[in-house]
C-alpha cells in the first residue's frame, strides 16, 4: 500500500503567501513510526521515522500548484515534539541557503578538503568564507544583465551587454579586476 492511500496519523491546513505575493493553502499530513526498506544492508528496525507531505494548494480552487508535494522526514528520539507546522517552516527557512552550499561545493571547493584534525579544517572553512566575501562584494559593480531573452536588445539592456561580461565563478580574477578598477589602474595584457 502507498503512503498516501493510508490515513494520515495528523492533518492541518494553513495559509501562506509565496514570494510572488500568490495566497496558497498548505495541506500538511503526517504519518508516524514509520521504517524504511534500505538497500545495501543498512538496518533501519530500529529508527522509526515520521514523514511529512506538504502540497501548496491555491486558495480559491484548492487545486495543486505544484506537480509534485513535498515530502520531509523528521527522525530522532525528540521527533513527536517537532510540530508539523513548525517542521515545515523550518525546513523552508533551510531551503534559502541550499544554493549557497551547492555553489560552494561545487566552485569554492567547500568539501574537498580532508583533515583528521578540526584545526587544519577552520583555517579551510575560513578561506571559503573569504572568498564568498570576496564574491559577493564587488557584485554591483558588475555589469550582468538578467533579463529574458526576449528583452536583451532592448535600449537599456544592450548597452549593458556591450560591456564584457564577467561571471562571479572565480574569487581570483574577479578580485584582480575589482583591485585594478578601484586603483585607477588598467589590466595589461602581457
Amino acid at each position: 500500500m502507498l503512503l498516501c492511500e493510508q490515513g494520515a496519523d495528523e492533518h492541518l491546513e494553513q495559509d501562506a503567501v509565496l514570494g510572488n505575493g500568490r495566497k496558497v493553502i498548505l495541506d500538511i499530513r503526517r504519518w508516524n513510526d514509520l521504517l524504511i526498506r534500505t538497500k545495501e544492508g543498512a538496518s533501519m528496525k530500529n529508527k522509526p521515522l515520521d514523514v511529512l507531505r506538504v502540497q501548496a494548494l491555491d486558495a480559491q480552487s484548492r487545486q495543486p500548484i505544484f506537480d509534485r508535494p513535498m515530502f520531509l522526514a523528521v527522525s530522532g528520539k525528540r521527533k513527536s515534539r517537532v510540530d508539523s507546522a513548525l517542521a515545515q517552516e523550518q525546513y523552508r527557512e533551510r531551503y534559502d541557503v541550499e544554493p549557497y552550499y551547492r555553489f560552494a561545493k561545487n566552485k569554492l571547493l567547500m568539501d574537498k578538503l580532508q583533515t583528521p584534525t578540526v584545526e587544519c579544517l577552520d583555517p579551510w572553512l575560513r578561506m571559503v568564507q573569504i572568498s564568498s566575501w570576496l564574491l559577493f562584494t564587488p557584485s554591483e559593480e558588475i555589469r550582468q544583465v538578467s533579463c529574458p531573452v526576449w528583452q536583451k536588445y532592448l535600449p537599456k539592456n544592450k548597452t549593458a551587454q556591450d560591456q564584457p561580461r564577467q561571471i562571479p565563478t572565480s574569487p581570483k580574477p574577479l578580485l584582480l579586476s575589482v583591485i585594478w578598477r578601484r586603483h585607477g589602474g588598467g589590466v595589461s595584457k602581457v
